[in-house]
């Protein structure tokens, strides 16, 4: 077929379109209303037989347009950031040991950039940093990481310290003597200087006067001098 022949034959259906268009339509809705299985499994099989060549449009189109893609990331993820939320949770829970693995790695392989970041970056927001310190979540963040590395050597830390605060904001009183106050300092049942794990089921809440009795006591002999076991 000739160049005019093609473009008559392509006029042509352009005009049939354009007067036949609302019923095309409802054609078309139709068939996908019926066909939803059958067009699903074309698109699937459509997607892997073009699989590089979409990953390449992809990777062009992002590196094309990488402010205003980052831009549209950025407000979706504020417009949603509760379900944003839920899904980052969910999949650090899923994937906990995988997460721990990679960022082992990457400390490892990186601690001389590592630690001119965070020496930038410590210059840079000193009051800032001191202020976060200084809050509820940081002080819990300090102690996890100092338990974290008293129970290290017997390797029982498994305690996040998000998991820390959800136990500090729900905790009311103390585990010992039921004292309600806002104070309240977290202990480990079984103390680690006696081989107690740093894990969520060994923590409680207690009062400061409390934990300073208890100190590295056996649990069950504190018990029974604060009057929690009677034998």
């Amino acid at each position: 077929m000739s160049d005019d022949n093609k473009d008559r034959e392509r006029a042509r259906k352009a005009a049939a379109y354009k007067k036949n268009r609302e019923l095309l339509l409802i054609k078309a809705a139709i068939y996908r209303a019926n066909n939803k299985d059958k067009i699903r499994e074309s698109q699937k099989a459509w997607v892997l037989k073009n699989k590089e060549t979409l990953k390449k449009k992809h990777r062009e189109y992002h590196a094309a347009n990488k402010e205003k893609k980052n831009k549209q990331s950025k407000l979706h993820r504020l417009a949603n950031a509760e379900k944003y939320e839920a899904r980052l949770a969910q999949y650090r829970e899923k994937h906990r040991e995988k997460l721990r693995n990679q960022a082992r790695e990457y400390y490892h392989n990186n601690k001389q950039k590592r630690a001119a970041y965070a020496a930038e970056y410590r210059k840079a927001n000193k009051e800032k940093i001191q202020a976060y310190w200084r809050s509820p979540k940081g002080k819990t963040v300090m102690m996890n990481a100092r338990h974290r590395r008293r129970s290290r050597i017997s390797k029982t830390s498994t305690v996040a310290s998000s998991e820390m605060l959800a136990l500090k904001r729900k905790a009311k009183s103390c585990y010992y003597c039921g004292i309600k106050t806002k104070a309240l300092t977290f202990d480990h049942i079984q103390p680690l200087a006696k081989g107690g794990a740093h894990t969520l089921d060994n923590l409680i809440m207690a009062c400061a006067p409390c934990n300073s009795r208890k100190c590295a006591k056996d649990p069950h002999i504190f018990a029974r001098q604060v009057g929690l076991l009677l034998i």
